[in-house]
């Protein structure tokens, strides 16, 4: 037990690791927070730095979510604990200890290790987002809507296709987009507000 505690530590301690705030300081020098958005993420830095450390940004914390859970699979093969050790790498993206818990907002994060969970889920979520994207160029909306396409894939999948290849190996990982999205959801309830009332940056914009 005490194995597998350290362990979910470790992975949110992984989690912590900041890469968009030391991407933007190795290339210029500079605190990300201090521009745009005043967040970490792929698309403020984006916005910073352009689009090649932008997509660097986006495949560090993406990887970063999968990885630790690839990891604890590996070492346990326990729903439950690779259900831990997600949400704390998540948790440890948005309230990071080494920026003094002011984070990111958890999409790239939270899709990787979602992808690792359930591939066809995080598949339609990808999916939703990417489309929403490239059609209305708002990347709040396409992250809001990804992941609550997540949400009800998952859902569908573990409870009515469960026995399906499509489906997952135990309704236990259902917890982690239960608890999971509602974060990211609160982390976006100021885009979610610009949005209603038209003032969200569209992707190109400064």
């Amino acid at each position: 037990m005490f194995n597998q505690i350290v362990l979910v530590l470790m992975c949110y301690l992984i989690g912590a690791i900041p890469f968009g705030f030391l991407v933007v300081r190795f290339l210029i020098n500079r605190d990300v927070r201090d521009y745009g958005s005043g967040n970490i993420g792929m698309t403020n830095v984006l916005r910073t730095t352009g689009i090649k450390s932008g997509i660097l940004v986006l495949m560090l914390d993406t990887g970063k979510g999968l990885m630790p859970v690839f990891v604890v699979r590996t070492l346990f093969s326990d729903p439950y604990i690779e259900t831990f050790a997600a949400i704390a790498v998540l948790v440890g993206h948005i309230w990071p200890v080494f920026l003094k818990f002011n984070g990111g907002k958890g999409v790239a994060t939270g899709i990787g290790t979602f992808c690792y969970i359930s591939p066809f889920c995080g598949l339609i979520a990808v999916s939703v987002g990417c489309i929403t994207l490239l059609f209305t160029r708002y990347v709040s909306l396409g992250s809001v809507l990804g992941v609550i396409a997540a949400l009800i894939a998952i859902l569908i999948m573990g409870i009515f296709y469960s026995e399906t290849q499509f489906g997952i190996s135990s309704s236990v990982y259902i917890a982690y987009p239960l608890i999971g999205v509602p974060i990211i959801l609160f982390r976006h309830r100021e885009n979610i507000v610009r949005l209603i009332n038209g003032q969200e940056r569209k992707l190109g914009r400064s």
